[in-house]
């Protein structure tokens, strides 16, 4: 277990600068999209879901998302050009499990501080929110549980907030699919084992029609659509992204 750690602290050691940053950015930066938004006199009779759509919030966040899935590929490929190489790593005295666990579980914490970045800056907003639309009128007041509110009439919202037990599996769903998912693909090009593609679109398609359900999208009037089988299936995909990623890193077919 020491060299598990070891080899995690390193993998974190090598994005946590970038981490951090974006996840300051990810609490900042929509409170400045917001407070210039409230500055219209008609946002004061905007509900919060959407004074936080329209102030392009949600964009700003994926752009914080691509960042971050980002930051972890070049954490990844840093490998095969700095001195400690993937032939180096490969070569250390641990199992090779650990090495695939350590990136993988360096990339899950990368996601959930970013999560919690989020879910942060919605509730400071809130809050900035409220101050405002008091001290602009006595007779408009926000409710006290109108994070809660907004998270129920908000299709993104909802996701980043989940409110029942569906809904986090569904979310979780999605957060796992995307980091074994987004492991697997560098693991799969590094190994010339692209056939492993293929899996990863299906995965996508699956991961598209969770998120265009959830975001009430217009589909296919044909199509049922089961928001808790949707969930297991992208589960069954990350059970086996991690699976056989971990097996060819064992292999040491990525070096």
């Amino acid at each position: 277990m020491k060299s598990f750690y070891r080899l995690l602290n390193y993998e974190l050691g090598t994005m946590l600068r970038g981490v951090l940053l974006l996840s300051l950015g990810a609490v900042i930066s929509p409170l400045m999209f917001l407070s210039i938004h409230m500055n219209h006199s008609f946002a004061i009779y905007q509900r919060y879901e959407t004074i936080y759509a329209e102030s392009g919030c949600m964009m700003v966040f994926l752009v914080y998302l691509a960042a971050m899935l980002g930051l972890f590929l070049r954490s990844f490929y840093s490998h095969y050009s700095s001195s400690r190489s993937i032939y180096t790593l490969l070569a250390l005295p641990v199992r090779r499990e650990a090495l695939y666990f350590s990136k993988l579980l360096a990339l899950i914490i990368s996601l959930m501080t970013l999560w919690a970045a989020l879910a942060l800056s919605i509730w400071i907003g809130f809050g900035m929110v409220e101050g405002q639309i008091s001290g602009a009128t006595t007779f408009l007041t926000a409710p006290h549980n109108g994070v809660f509110l907004a998270a129920i009439r908000s299709s993104f919202l909802s996701i980043a907030l989940p409110s029942n037990a569906q809904a986090l599996l569904s979310t979780l769903s999605i957060g796992a699919a995307l980091a074994t998912g987004l492991c697997y693909a560098a693991i799969c090009e590094r190994s010339k084992r692209y056939w492993g593609f293929a899996v990863l679109a299906a995965a996508i398609y699956t991961l598209i029609r969770a998120l265009t359900y959830r975001m009430n999208m217009p589909a296919s009037p044909f199509e049922t659509f089961s928001l808790q089988a949707n969930s297991l299936i992208l589960l069954a995909f990350s059970a086996w992204f991690a699976w056989h990623g971990m097996r060819l890193v064992k292999r040491g077919a990525i070096g």
